[in-house]
């Protein structure tokens, strides 16, 4: 019934504005160039292969006014020439609907509350078995609004994915394996769910900035399975952070119910703690630290731990980074481990 009301709330208010006019647009073009290098060893594990890769993100923003007086935009983001992400958004005031894929909606709001300089811990490679919060928004068309400035500032983002094929994938036109064209996810383990097709999943997230220092969010997917065989998907996630002056820490945690057949069931618990600090106006270092508990139908695994250290250095457009990662019982496998070096040079306009 709830799956229902989202699908009836945003079409209604999409086909209210479908024949009014664009009274004026802008257009911006942004993006970026960038080359890395990724290599790594192991114990107990694939052996872990040097990697050389480049990557060119291209983004288009439309931004107006409809003659209704009502705000729009449009986001085009493209990986490697790719189709990454796509989105269509109208709104009024403190509400808005939306229509797309790949966007920063519903759950996912939680995933930034953490700080880190380079990349989030859990984007650093997909080699470790280290998951992500699941999502509905993730490669996946899917419908949505947002309620802003609830409280004072706080947001509330829901999404509805009618027909999702996969729970927590990574973006569009990224390669989940192996990935040797782009500078980013080496690894051979995938931190994504596979799930059934035609899967119905309604994600909600909420984010507020309680005092200018601290901000606070929670989130929650369910995703309706349409397998008897199989159990629901379920995800639930809340962070915190604390930034004052160039120090920022914050905590994330989230749980994910994956969704396979009940005599797999499979639960992961993550803790991740992270820390960054901004030594002079271009230089910054951060640390994070993450521990997955995994239960598969009450047997448990011995706990991933992965750990991170990052350098981000701005001259400007162009940017240098560097992650170093370190993961111990990779994928849940005792005495497996994996430690990365990632370098990047990333060039803005």
């Amino acid at each position: 019934m709830k799956n229902k009301y989202v699908k009836l709330l945003t079409a209604t208010a999409l086909s209210s504005v479908m024949s009014t006019g664009i009274a004026m647009s802008q257009l911006k073009i942004s993006g970026y160039q960038e080359t890395g290098l990724i290599t790594g060893s192991t114990k107990g594990a694939t052996e872990s292969a040097k990697t050389l890769g480049t990557e060119t993100g291209l983004r288009f923003d439309i931004a107006g006014k409809l003659n209704n007086g009502m705000d729009y935009a449009m986001i085009l983001d493209t990986n490697n020439f790719s189709v990454q992400s796509r989105l269509v958004q109208i709104g009024s005031g403190n509400f808005e609907v939306y229509a797309g894929a790949e966007a920063i909606k519903g759950i996912e709001l939680t995933r930034t509350i953490n700080p880190y300089v380079n990349n989030r811990i859990q984007d650093i490679t997909n080699g470790t078995g280290l998951t992500d919060a699941l999502d509905g928004t993730s490669s996946e068309n899917f419908v949505g609004f947002d309620v802003k400035n609830i409280a004072g500032n706080g947001r509330l983002s829901i999404t509805y994915t009618p027909n999702s094929s996969q729970v927590g994938r990574v973006a569009a036109g990224t390669a989940v394996t192996n990935q040797v064209q782009t500078t980013d996810l080496a690894g051979t383990t995938a931190n994504y769910t596979k799930t059934d097709d035609a899967m119905s999943v309604i994600t909600a997230g909420y984010v507020m900035d309680i005092t200018p220092s601290i901000r606070i969010g929670v989130g929650i997917l369910k995703g309706d399975s349409k397998t008897a065989a199989n159990d629901d998907a379920e995800s639930k996630s809340a962070g915190i952070r604390f930034a004052q002056g160039p120090f920022a820490v914050g905590y994330q945690y989230h749980k994910n119910e994956n969704h396979t057949a009940v005599a797999t069931s499979q639960t992961n618990k993550v803790n991740t703690v992270s820390a960054t600090y901004a030594a002079t106006k271009d230089l910054s270092v951060g640390l994070a630290r993450s521990k997955q508990e995994r239960t598969i139908e009450s047997a448990s695994q011995p706990d991933l731990t992965v750990s991170a250290l990052q350098v981000g250095y701005s001259l400007g457009a162009v940017v240098l980074q560097y992650d170093y990662m370190k993961a111990d019982d990779v994928n849940h496998t005792s005495g497996a481990e994996h430690s990365l070096h990632k370098v990047k040079a990333k060039v803005n306009f």
